[in-house]
């Protein structure tokens, strides 16, 4: 598992590892946090600190919105006076950062607290980008996208899909702040080609799910819970599985004299040839777009359904729901494709002084090429140029057809879904209707 860690490294593969820098890095925002949070008045603010006041205080009452944006801004300022944002940005240039699994504890089910550390100092990265833009920081306001970043990768360069799947929703919440910051005219041409060539820099460490040590992981509990009789075979321990107490119950491992109950299990041999089955299967589908998926069938969670029995105990507990980290790692592309085309279309617009009329105006000037919609059976991101009302100010409607694959005329109705669903109707847009009232804190 540690070589299959250090292979997704980006950078000298040789290097020393950072980890525990990185962890003393996040540690530092957490610990500084909670000092924030025992410091401030509860009673005053009526709300639990959250970051995200910085951008959007519109669930709370309106007398409070001031105060609870100026408690994060607060707050930001502690960690920039402490060096902080200093010792993050130290990881934006590629290294060797990993997690180190050491012999004896279960892959599976190690305790990884260390990976809320991270979560707390990427939201704390995404205020200081929207903070640093609103004050005209420019230089501060990069760097702390570039740190934010660079957390990311650190998750997603992990062998299990847990840190990767953790880092692809902080890059979704982070992408999410530029098309807020471009809604609101805060990204002029210079930012939006630095913050471009970030994200462009970035896809070289992006790499399919990480289905392979999830594989790894799993191979390593039938290990630890099935005899070895010396030819790849062996019999079903329980007694070795109530030691992992997956169920969360805390009790006791039973005698040992229950191992022989293993023999109404499947064999060793039996589990890990379905293992190696599904495991394939997956691996399969997830190199596939959305659009070829679709028809792609048996599902792995339909393989689940109709392969295990009632006694394959072991892998219903142990196999994960694959389908739904695939819908994740879709959704991170289309983000990520949408945010590059955004920015383009802003540096387009400082170019020229006005938007294109297609998208494949971009290219080859702006972009490369233009980033092809898994979702959409023609391969194609939406884009309409529109003349701006009072009631409807914006330029542009830039959209993917989302998890329905139809074409709804970029209609926005829930962007946390559109990816991930299937209901109909219902885009993916990035440029959605400028919020009059209340609403959800995020796309």
């Amino acid at each position: 598992m540690n070589e299959l860690t250090r292979s997704n490294q980006p950078g000298d593969a040789s290097a020393p590892n950072r980890w525990e820098e990185f962890v003393a890095a996040t540690k530092e925002v957490n610990d500084l946090i909670k000092q924030h949070e025992g410091d401030r008045d509860y009673l005053a603010l009526g709300e639990p600190f959250d970051f995200s006041f910085v951008w959007d205080t519109r669930t709370t009452p309106a007398e409070q919105h001031d105060l609870l944006r100026q408690d994060a801004v607060i707050c930001l300022q502690k960690l920039r006076d402490a060096g902080c944002f200093d010792r993050l940005a130290s990881f934006i240039e590629p290294a060797s950062v990993y997690y180190e699994y050491q012999s004896g504890p279960s892959m599976l089910f190690t305790m990884r607290p260390e990976l809320n550390y991270a979560n707390r100092a990427a939201m704390a990265l995404n205020a200081e980008f929207v903070l640093s833009l609103e004050q005209g920081r420019v230089d501060d306001a990069v760097r702390a996208f570039d740190s934010a970043l660079a957390v990311s990768r650190v998750s997603i360069s992990e062998p299990m899909m847990l840190g990767q799947l953790l880092g692809m929703h902080r890059r979704f919440h982070l992408f999410a702040r530029v098309h807020d910051a471009v809604a609101r005219g805060l990204i002029g041409d210079e930012v939006a080609r630095r913050l471009l060539s970030s994200i462009n820099d970035s896809e070289d460490y992006i790499r399919p799910l990480n289905i392979e040590g999830e594989r790894f992981a799993i191979m390593d509990i039938i290990q630890r819970t099935h005899s070895d009789d010396g030819h790849g075979d062996g019999m079903f321990l329980p007694a070795e599985l109530a030691k992992f107490d997956v169920d969360g119950s805390g009790s006791k491992s039973p005698h040992p004299i229950s191992n022989v109950a293993g023999v109404l299990f499947p064999s060793k041999k039996e589990t890990t040839r379905k293992i190696n089955e599904y495991f394939d299967r997956v691996t399969k589908r997830s190199l596939m777009d959305p659009v070829s998926r679709k028809s792609n069938t048996p599902s792995p969670d339909d393989w689940i359904e109709t392969e295990l029995n009632g006694t394959d105990v072991l892998l219903a507990i142990l196999l994960p729901a694959l389908d739904r980290a695939c819908s994740i790692f879709d959704s991170d592309r289309a983000v990520t494709n949408l945010t590059r085309l955004l920015l383009a279309l802003v540096i387009y617009h400082a170019e020229h002084g006005e938007y294109p009329d297609a998208l494949d105006a971009l290219t080859p000037g702006i972009l490369n090429e233009l980033p092809i919609d898994g979702f959409a059976p023609d391969g194609k991101y939406r884009y309409a140029k529109r003349t701006p009302t009072e009631e409807d100010p914006r330029a542009f409607i830039l959209y993917s057809v989302g998890g329905d694959f139809t074409d709804d005329g970029g209609l926005f109705s829930d962007n946390r879904s559109a990816l991930t669903q299937s209901e109909s109707p219902m885009d993916f847009v990035v440029t959605p209707p400028i919020p009059t009232g209340d609403s959800e804190k995020d796309e």
